[in-house]
């Protein structure tokens, strides 16, 4: 089969998501590695960012390995990046002096992943089921 210009990529929304799942790997690894304080109430920015690590790396393995759900999956991605982008604002933790590098993670990151997870939609829009 040859593929057209415009056709579906399956493939490389597969890989797309297998980076979004790498993404998540430094969500997991970030407030280790940017020292995020872990007394409350800022722990809200280390708690954020495990929870929302855990949940992208799952959601992206699937939608990396799962043709069946890597559609939906991606999707879930996208309100996931979204979700990141906001919670600094929700949880009350944006603008304290000794969080400003975990927010700017998570807005950089939660980016990341909203446009790694549209790339990842459009190139596997038509995926076969």
């Amino acid at each position: 089969m040859v593929r057209r210009p415009g056709d579906p990529d399956p493939v490389s929304a597969r890989a797309v998501s297998g980076l979004i799942a790498a993404v998540g790997l430094w969500l997991l690894a970030a407030p280790a590695v940017l020292h995020h304080p872990t007394r409350y109430p800022d722990v809200r920015a280390v708690v954020v960012d495990l929870v929302t690590g855990a949940s992208v790396l799952i959601v992206g393995g699937f939608a990396a390995v799962a043709p069946d759900l890597g559609q939906h999956a991606r999707r879930l991605l996208l309100v996931l990046g979204l979700l990141l982008m906001l919670l600094p604002i929700v949880l009350g933790y944006s603008g304290y002096p000794a969080l400003i590098g975990a927010e700017r993670n998570d807005l950089l990151t939660g980016a990341a992943i909203v446009l790694l997870s549209l790339a990842a939609v459009f190139l596997g829009r038509r995926e076969p089921r």
